[in-house]
């Protein structure tokens, strides 16, 4: 019995099909570890959990090579070449949005322009190349000693059934044993923790460690078990059950209910300027006694204004068009996928249907293409009458990103002169985008010592912004639209935030935070408590004195409710304080926003 044992064994070690086969293995394994450790992946468990997990994948991935007949064999590299591209585009992407690519993104080919591009060639690091390697060497071995075998060499039906049983035995070991001690322990974690005084009093590491939706599930289960749970980014409309029904219906009958319109002067214009990437930190920032954006800054200083520094960011995979979709419609994003591209033509209740019922005209104002973002079919879904993007004036690829706004802001003052009143008109900047690229700018910022150049590109562009607002508010004055205007100045997210301004590891929220200022309101002042990115939708409808509109969101106006300090953010974290049963309706507004969205539930509503 010994005997044929040990002559099973070597036979099996001198196969050379065998022997390339564990090379794959080996070659996968070290390159999907190279992914997690360039990707920065959460890890919050022990190297023997991430290498049960990552067998598991690599032994399911490997499977054709067994199963096909071996003139076939050669299709495995196909394989292995669809999960380095995949684990490629990760990493870059992660690099920006700190999150793993949504499947739908994929086929935006819509979205390809020289922004984009530039976007990507500023996230490749020389590191990098080592995701290569493995795949090299393997391909080196296999051409120099293992090509002619393992094309021609069919496998022992033994071989079969132990790679097929080890692959099922690893793979239900890999998955009880996370179901079991990870899960459970993780998400409790997330979703309780709250931090003292306001401040992330943590490494970026340890935030990260809280969780990336996406990242949680890939380190939870795998590679495998992420591509089929992530399908769902192609899902349909799905059918909502009797208890989910209830719930939503449960979450609006609690939410305090309003129609008055006491914090408002009606019928004056509403302009809604979206600023990319705008942190609060840079308002005021200064350098040798003078200030990157003067302009912004007086709008803040100004006392008659309605002023909140600490907007606390909440967009998801769609970073800036969550955003618009969150000041738009009053649901915060879905945390799977990409909400204004794979829901995006959903007929949504908004801010612009609530001011038509006012005979509001609606336009939107961006500084992308049409089909950037899905942004025609959102334009639609929102209810704005029409969408002027940047090609209205010139070729979107010819321009140099610094000059992107000077074009926007351009297309407002002719529109605007012309649009009859009253309006609502939302106006997207750009140019603040990563990569942050130096633009012309004073000497005095472009050639500073102490500031990293990434630093200086991001104040140049926020300088460069700066001088198109001040030039389109003085056109407001001049022509009398300014004093008759309600005018709302929002960041979609933050962009460079403080802390890698002053090289510290710690990262605090206020390093995150992005701001907004109300002009002309009737009510001004100072919050200085947090607010979620939510709240701005029901403050703008307080504001611009839209409430006889039922639709108030799920959040709420910072207006009506100043003593509201916290915010749920997108990993379930609490930031600032409030009652109990506030934050307890701020933690199930994610959920009743990812049901209404994904339920196409506004699809059988009419919204009054």
């Amino acid at each position: 019995m010994f005997t044929c044992v040990r002559n099973y064994i070597f036979d099996f070690v001198r196969n050379k099909s065998v022997q390339f086969y564990v090379l794959i293995v080996v070659a996968l394994v070290v390159q999907t570890y190279i992914f997690l450790d360039l990707v920065n992946m959460p890890y919050t468990y022990g190297i023997h959990t991430i290498l049960l997990i990552l067998f598991s994948d690599v032994f399911v991935i490997t499977l054709p090579y067994w199963l096909f007949p071996s003139r076939y064999r050669w299709a495995i590299w196909f394989v292995l070449l669809f999960l380095i591209l995949w684990q490629l585009s990760n990493i870059w992407y992660a690099r920006t949005y700190l999150n793993l690519m949504p499947f739908s993104s994929y086929f935006l080919f819509e979205n390809v322009n020289s922004l984009l591009v530039s976007s990507i060639i500023d996230s490749v690091n020389r590191l990098d190349l080592l995701l290569f390697c493995p795949g090299i060497l393997l391909a080196i071995l296999y051409n120099c000693f293992y090509k002619s075998v393992v094309l021609k060499n069919e496998p022992k039906k033994g071989f079969v059934w132990i790679v097929l049983v080890g692959t099922l035995i690893t793979v239900a070991t890999s998955q009880s044993f996370f179901s079991f001690q990870q899960y459970a322990n993780r998400y409790d974690y997330r979703y309780e923790k709250q931090f003292k005084d306001c401040y992330i009093e943590t490494t970026l590491e340890r935030l990260k460690e809280r969780g990336y939706h996406r990242m949680d599930y890939y380190m939870m289960n795998g590679f495998v078990a992420y591509i089929i749970h992530y399908m769902s980014d192609f899902a349909p409309k799905r059918k909502l059950t009797n208890q989910e029904n209830d719930k939503i219906n449960n979450f609006f009958n609690r939410k305090p209910q309003y129609d008055d319109n006491n914090y408002a002067i009606q019928n004056k214009n509403l302009i809604l300027i979206v600023v990319e990437s705008l942190n609060s930190w840079v308002v005021d920032y200064e350098i040798d006694g003078k200030k990157v954006a003067p302009t912004l800054s007086q709008l803040f200083g100004d006392s008659s204004n309605y002023v909140v520094r600490n907007v606390v960011p909440q967009v998801c995979n769609g970073r800036s068009c969550d955003a618009h979709f969150m000041y738009n419609t009053g649901l915060l994003p879905s945390r799977d996928v990409v909400t204004a591209v794979t829901f995006g033509d959903v007929a949504y209740p908004s801010l612009a249907k609530a001011l038509k019922k006012k005979n509001y005209n609606c336009v939107e104002i961006i500084g992308d293409e049409a089909t950037f973002a899905n942004q025609g079919i959102t334009r639609i879904s929102y209810g704005f009458d029409a969408l002027y993007d940047v090609t209205n004036k010139k070729q979107y690829n010819d321009l140099e990103k610094y000059e992107v706004d000077s074009i926007v802001f351009e297309n407002a003052i002719n529109l605007l002169d012309e649009l009859p009143q009253p309006f609502y008109s939302m106006i997207v900047s750009l140019s603040m985008h990563f990569p942050f690229d130096l633009a012309p700018c004073p000497v005095w910022i472009a050639e500073n010592t102490t500031l990293k150049d990434d630093a200086k590109g991001y104040l140049s562009l926020v300088y460069t912004f700066d001088r198109q607002l001040l030039r389109f508010i003085t056109h407001l004055k001049e022509r009398g639209l300014y004093e008759n205007s309600l005018i709302v100045i929002v960041g979609d997210h933050n962009g460079y935030d403080k802390n890698k301004l002053e090289n510290r590891e710690n990262v605090f929220i206020e390093d995150l935070i992005t701001p907004m200022v109300i002009i002309n309101p009737l009510y001004g002042g100072i919050r200085h408590s947090e607010l979620g990115q939510i709240d701005v939708y029901p403050t703008i409808l307080d504001a611009i004195g839209a409430n006889e509109y039922s639709w108030k969101g799920v959040g709420m106006s910072a207006l009506r409710f100043p003593k509201i300090g916290s915010v749920i953010d997108r990993y379930g974290v609490l930031i600032g304080y409030s009652d109990e049963n506030v934050i307890q309706m701020q933690r199930e507004a994610w959920d009743i926003s990812e049901l209404i969205i994904h339920s196409r539930y506004f699809d059988d509503f009419t919204i009054d």
